[in-house]
């Protein structure tokens, strides 16, 4: 006979949690092509290449096979790319964050760019539910000419099912450095009664979709606001600011919902990375 578990035996009972970590390296080939120099990959972190035909850059796609996260479960990516090397990275699809009963999601991710190399930083839009706890990392480390070009968006519940988001714990950390100097430092912060949040002018104004974009690279300061010019005359965001400072480009951006969101993305990506075609799991 098998003895009943009380319901105070089931809170006792440690929920199986999410713990992957994922780490990539790109090198550069004798015939000057980016291709793969090491890959590892462990739990429910898993990452693929898929083939393409672009002349300068690797493609990578990052996969959270458990299908979302929620409270407690932790994913670390790294990602390195060596001298002259052109590393992307995206995701299969857009990462949900699922209501917590207590703990927090945690997500990090580690970034390392070599001299005259870069990476493009393009994962698809995460998806807060109701009730959801995350606290998310992004590091960068930036060598004297690399280049960095990172997007995160995020969506507070799906639109077309009808979800509502009232309660959230949602942490964003950006952390870039270029030799060792800190040169961009970004927080973002939604905690709280969300219904009020997200009517607040001055935090989303009405929209439920919201997304930061940063670019670093060694180009002079006329050069950044060109770029920033373009990207202001494209944009086709409704609440949308952008500005060139400091050997960097700060974009942000919200829209009522995702469709629109990443029609707006869209356009500054062409402009900052106008020889590379977008991520195929964006178009598909």
């Amino acid at each position: 006979m098998y003895a009943a578990i009380s319901p105070s035996d089931r809170l006792r009972t440690p929920h199986q949690r999410t713990d992957g970590s994922g780490r990539i390296r790109f090198k550069i080939s004798p015939s000057g092509k980016t291709v793969l120099d090491h890959l590892y990959q462990r739990g429910a972190a898993k990452i693929r290449l898929p083939k393409t035909y672009t002349k300068h850059s690797k493609e990578a796609v990052l996969i959270n096979s458990s299908g979302g996260l929620t409270g407690g479960d932790l994913l670390d990516w790294q990602i390195s790319a060596g001298e002259d090397c052109y590393g992307v990275i995206s995701s299969q699809a857009c990462e949900k964050i699922y209501k917590s009963t207590g703990d927090t999601a945690v997500v990090k991710t580690t970034i390392s760019v070599a001299e005259n190399a870069r990476v493009d930083w393009l994962p698809q839009e995460t998806i807060l539910f109701d009730r959801a706890k995350l606290s998310r990392d992004l590091i960068v480390d930036l060598a004297t000419n690399a280049r960095f070009l990172g997007v995160e968006a995020s969506v507070l519940g799906r639109a077309a099912m009808g979800e509502q988001v009232r309660s959230l714990s949602f942490g964003d950390q950006w952390r870039l450095y270029r030799e060792g100097v800190l040169v961009h430092a970004d927080n973002v912060r939604l905690s709280g009664d969300m219904t009020v949040h997200v009517k607040n002018p001055a935090v989303l104004g009405g929209d439920r979709c919201f997304a930061t974009l940063v670019y670093c690279g060694p180009e002079d300061l006329d050069q950044l606001k060109h770029l920033a010019s373009e990207i202001r005359d494209s944009s086709t965001a409704q609440s949308f600011g952008v500005s060139a400072f400091n050997g960097k480009i700060v974009a942000r951006l919200t829209a009522p919902d995702s469709l629109l969101l990443r029609r707006a993305l869209i356009p500054i990506l062409q402009i900052l990375r106008p020889s590379e075609a977008l991520p195929r799991v964006w178009t598909t």
